[in-house]
């Protein structure tokens, strides 16, 4: 009896973990789910007539000819006969790879191309910006790469370094670009050419954070005692032409309330309270006083139809301003004084209305094993949006929300649609409507006997959210973004991870792609367990072979990223654990698409050391070296993580060779380290990182044996 007992166990865990690497979508009125697991839909998409005998596509040769804009990526030729000790499995993992040691495959998973919206996808990582087919074949490359964005004329828009940002034509050269050389401003985060409707023009908006003086922070009403006030930042939204002429700026400094000091000209005013004021911001938000980068806004889109502009912070809220009734043409005095004024304030705000007293905030309970996230509905949250006219939800907010500063028992990320003109009938009243006014609902997850998640108060204002069945398939606690797609498809980019895939309305996933590109490791093929954000990539983006940024371009498959990744950083192997690294047992990867988890802890894997070059390291004693006894030449093998918030704050791990001796300087884009230190045997540095404007920048190491750069080792973003 016991032993049928243990069966009927095994085979329910075994059924559980398959149902969970599909995702869940769900709406404001039904809950649907993806009725077929990835194993289920591998095999069925492996019975259609063009399909490969694998669900991970191969890997074809380029062609002779090049293919013109707006064809369809030819479908995957059948997968050479196979070893039984390599024969794919459902989820195109090869059972030989399942024993390796680092077992996470990456490149393409998994492509359902009946349900996947065709396109190319777009994205930068390390330093260098890639466009794939569908099959995961390069199409495009250039060099350098934050966060580039396809125009419709087929150029490419991207920030620089230094404030700036610029545009490319195909083939790379720059045609256009602007530097922010106003003293106290920092370019960050996110822009966007846009369409101005009252000039008739195109335009460019960015963020830039605006420092602040102590004595400015307390006339704004900051309490003195949360002070000193030093290094202050609010963030701004800022318009130029096409000439570099700003033409409009917003800025949240000029849309602050207070109920601290009654002398300002921002106090609340006698029996009124914070509450009474949602489109302002709270100067003394309570435990954040103001401070560099206060907001973190990372994210802003402009709404050419509406002529309004949202913004996105950090924190969990984001905010509607009135740029057509604040913009003055060629009044720029004119326009600064709307922009700052009462026409000015927030139309909406979602996400946190516990930061204007209308909403209770997350806590932990007396019984601090569960929690609540009150009526917070995102955290850390990125890449704000309105869904584009004509495209399945057009005029809703899009956003990812990565799920930090929710006090959720069991974290992940999810993709929240939001009608923000629904009332609490859920009546779409053509107007913006207060969150709290619209009111909430408990949501329960379906599989919480499984899951443990708790039960939440979800707005009546989301309308469709996307969240995965397993938490370690899809979380991301910095960057990432969504896109909804023509054929009412969402493409999600899992920054952490580099992992981008596609799902349909009802939560399948039917594209699922990793990038390969792991900063100072190389391109691999499979990898074992490393630190978030190694092969980071801030967003993706999608584009259909119709687009007008495609007309005309020659979009040859070149092989996938790792055969182009130049030479010296290319390996189809994982990096090696170092000699005497401790513990670790092979690692077991998960039967269908999860992230690969070491059997027991270990040593962090590093890169095995390059050949030795150069003078070599003395022996006992301290003596040796190369010519002149000198100390040895350091080389640098990897940073890691390469990539980290442009506040600073980052600790970084720098491995190479000849790294010993007195402890010498690292900067980071010209801008010194601190804490620096060196760890383990052969010694590493580890220090951390300041702040810099977004971009990447050099990584420059110097001690005894002398100076050495890793070029655009780290990307601030």
């Amino acid at each position: 009896m016991k032993k049928i007992w243990s069966v009927m166990l095994v085979i329910i865990l075994i059924t559980s973990f398959l149902l969970s690497c599909t995702g869940t979508a769900t709406t404001s009125t039904t809950q649907s789910k993806a009725a077929t697991s990835s194993t289920q839909a591998a095999t069925q998409a492996a019975s259609q007539a063009a399909a490969a005998t694998s669900n991970t596509a191969p890997k074809p040769a380029a062609p002779t000819a090049a293919a013109p804009a707006g064809t369809p990526a030819a479908a995957p030729t059948p997968a050479a006969a196979a070893s039984p000790a390599s024969t794919p499995r459902a989820n195109g993992v090869p059972d030989d790879a399942l024993r390796a040691p680092g077992a996470t495959k990456t490149e393409l998973l998994y492509w359902d191309k009946t349900k996947a919206y065709n396109g190319y996808t777009l994205y930068a990582s390390s330093g260098r910006t890639f466009m794939l087919d569908m099959e995961g074949n390069v199409v495009g490359t250039w060099a350098g790469g934050n966060d580039p964005r396809l125009l419709p004329n087929g150029n490419i828009l991207d920030s620089a370094s230094g404030n700036g940002f610029k545009e490319m034509d195909w083939d790379g050269k720059t045609v256009w670009s602007y530097t922010d050389s106003r003293k106290g401003y920092r370019t960050h985060h996110d822009w966007e050419k846009v369409y101005n409707p009252k000039l008739k023009q195109d335009t460019f908006m960015y963020i830039a954070s605006k420092s602040m003086t102590h004595d400015e922070a307390i006339a704004l009403g900051a309490n003195p005692k949360s002070g000193p006030y030093s290094d202050v930042e609010l963030d701004t939204i800022v318009e130029v032409d096409m000439k570099g002429n700003i033409i409009w700026e917003w800025g949240f400094a000029d849309h602050l309330i207070q109920d601290f000091d009654a002398a300002k000209a921002n106090y609340v005013g006698e029996g009124k309270t914070i509450a009474d004021y949602p489109g302002r911001l709270n100067v003394n938000l309570p435990g954040r006083p103001m401070q560099r980068d206060w907001l973190h806004c990372n994210s802003m889109d402009y709404n050419p139809d509406l002529d309004q502009v949202v913004t996105n912070t950090v924190q969990g809220e984001f905010y509607v301003v009135d740029h057509g009734n604040t913009f003055v043409p060629g009044d720029l005095k004119a326009s600064m004084a709307l922009a700052a004024g009462p026409k000015g304030d927030f139309l909406y705000r979602f996400g946190d209305p516990a930061r204007y007293n209308q909403g209770k905030p997350p806590a932990v309970l007396t019984d601090w094993t569960a929690s609540t996230s009150g009526n917070k509905q995102i955290g850390g949250s990125h890449n704000i949006q309105w869904i584009q006219k004509g495209l399945p939800g057009e005029g809703h907010f899009l956003i990812f929300n990565n799920g930090q500063y929710l006090s959720e028992r069991m974290t992940q990320s999810y993709i929240f649609e939001i009608n923000g003109y629904l009332d609490k009938n859920k009546t779409d009243t053509g107007h913006y409507v207060n969150p709290p006014d619209a009111g909430y609902t408990i949501w329960k997850d379906p599989d919480m006997q499984q899951t443990h998640k708790q039960d939440r108060q979800k707005s009546n204002q989301i309308v469709w959210m996307y969240y995965s069945k397993t938490t370690t398939f899809f979380l991301s606690q910095i960057g990432s973004s969504a896109q909804r797609l023509p054929n009412g498809n969402t493409l999600i980019c899992a920054d952490t991870s580099g992992h981008f895939f596609e799902v349909t309305s009802t939560g399948k996933v039917v594209w699922d792609y990793i990038n390969p590109v792991y900063g100072n490791y190389g391109a691999l093929e499979f990898v074992p367990d490393l630190i978030p954000m190694v092969n980071s990539a801030f967003r993706c983006y999608r584009y259909g072979p119709d687009d007008p940024g495609l007309k005309g371009k020659t979009l040859t498959p070149k092989g996938d990223v790792i055969s182009n990744t130049p030479a010296n950083t290319q390996s189809k192997n994982p990096p090696k654990a170092p000699a005497g690294g401790g513990g670790g047992g092979a690692a077991q990867a998960p039967a269908a698409g999860g992230a690969a988890q070491p059997a027991a802890s270990g040593a962090q894997p590093k890169p095995s050391a390059p050949a030795a070059g150069g003078g070599g390291g003395g022996g006992a004693g301290g003596g040796g070296g190369g010519a002149g006894g000198g100390a040895p030449v350091p080389t640098l093998t990897g940073v890691s993580p390469n990539s980290g918030p442009i506040a600073g704050g980052t600790v970084v791990t720098i491995a190479g060779n000849g790294l010993g001796g007195p402890a010498g300087t690292v900067t980071f884009g010209g801008v010194a380290a601190t804490a620096i230190s060196q760890v383990g045997d052969p010694p590493s540095y580890q220090c951390t990182t300041p702040a810099h404007a977004a971009g990447a920048v050099d990584v420059v190491l110097s001690n005894g044996g002398g100076t050495v750069t890793s070029t655009g080792g780290f990307t601030y973003k």
